[in-house]
């Protein structure tokens, strides 16, 4: 601390020496200030006396550096000016080393609080020096009159018993605060079990219930799983039932789209779709045809299930047949064939057929809706 103090001294003094240095600077600031004022003056007086010599002077006299008094004048000017910029910067010197001063001496009120604050902690502790200082003196004092009493006969005093004892002693103790620490631990979980089984005093009465509503899901599940099954058989048995009509409808239906290049298809069991190709002379994959004809194969498809699944014996049909771009992905000739297969097949099945489309096409006595933005156009 007292380091500490010494160097806050020593930064004191450079403060004050740097407070001297800035008051000076002041002061010679203050005279150039001054200077340059009553020179700005003489410099006036001056011009007009030199405007007066100069017309006064014979031409042949002049100095050939300025032309006329107003150059001579000019010239006077710049060199005030020039003085005048100096003594800006000097003002603005002069200001700067004011904030700096001020800051300085902040920190300088500082330094001197911070001095006085460890002066008087260092007083506290010198007085707490001398009295723990005393109080050692009168316990060596009270140490050396202290009379141990006599022990009885046959007795002695033993070091190594009295460090037994006393070894003894300090593990007793250890054992003891750690029982302790074990009996409050023990405390603890006594609590935190009653506190659990008061949490849980309903758990019995809540495994019941969830019991009985697992068992309650468990038949829940069994009836879905015997549905289930019994969907997957029925749609079995439908599949079954119906893939020789569809498979049939699906052939006319080809053929009529593609204009006799495919007559013929083959669906299994889980109604994927081969084609026979004339070419190759066998069944083929729908997959290794190009994407429009997958299309027509797949629109083929649709209208096949759709005739297979009226009830012809009744002779009653849906009202209306409802196809989405199904034009969209087939050439000219095949747009034209669908479009006979809508016109001159289906409309004996369906009173009403709608066909949506972003194609032009012209069919004969059909109602054309034209619609953009979601705005009718034309109807």
């Amino acid at each position: 601390m007292n380091e500490k103090a010494m160097l806050m001294k020593d930064e004191l003094s450079g403060y004050e020496k740097t407070k001297t240095i800035i008051e000076q600077k002041k002061l010679e600031l203050e005279r150039l200030k001054s200077m340059l004022e009553k020179l700005h003056d003489s410099i006036e007086t001056s011009k007009n006396k030199l405007r007066t010599y100069i017309e006064e002077i014979p031409q042949k006299y002049k100095s050939e550096s300025w032309a006329s008094i107003e150059d001579l004048i000019a010239s006077i000017d710049a060199k005030v000016s020039m003085l005048q910029n100096e003594k800006i910067e000097a003002e603005k010197r002069f200001s700067q080393l004011e904030a700096s001063r001020d800051e300085i001496k902040d920190r300088l009120s500082l330094v001197i609080s911070e001095i006085n604050d460890f002066e008087a902690r260092k007083k506290e502790l010198e007085d707490e020096i001398r009295s723990n200082a005393q109080i050692i003196i009168q316990l060596e004092k009270d140490l050396i009159s202290i009379e141990f009493p006599s022990l009885p006969e046959n007795l002695e005093f033993s070091e190594e018993l009295y460090a037994e004892l006393e070894n003894k002693y300090t593990l007793l103790n250890a054992n003891v605060h750690a029982l302790k620490g074990e009996v409050e631990q023990l405390r603890r979980q006594i609590e935190e079990l009653k506190k659990r089984i008061e949490d849980n005093k309903n758990v019995e009465e809540e495994y019941k219930k969830l019991y009985l509503e697992v068992e309650e899901l468990r038949k829940l599940v069994q009836a879905q799983n015997l549905a289930i099954d019994s969907l997957r058989k029925i749609a079995e048995h439908i599949r079954k039932r119906f893939l020789p009509a569809i498979q049939s409808n699906m052939n006319q239906i080809i053929s009529i789209i593609t204009g006799g290049r495919y007559k013929a298809v083959r669906l299994d069991s889980k109604y994927n779709i081969k084609v026979f190709d004339s070419d190759a002379g066998k069944f083929i994959e729908k997959d290794i045809f190009s994407g429009g004809t997958v299309d027509q194969l797949l629109l083929a498809m649709r209208l096949a299930f759709i005739l297979s699944l009226l009830p012809e014996t009744k002779k009653m049909y849906p009202r209306f047949l409802f196809l989405d771009e199904p034009l969209a992905s087939s050439d000219s000739n095949r747009r034209k064939n669908i479009l006979n297969l809508l016109t001159k097949t289906l409309n004996k099945q369906f009173r009403q057929i709608i066909l949506i489309t972003h194609l032009d096409v012209n069919i004969e006595d059909a109602r054309i809706v034209r619609i953009e933005d979601g705005k009718i156009l034309k109807s």
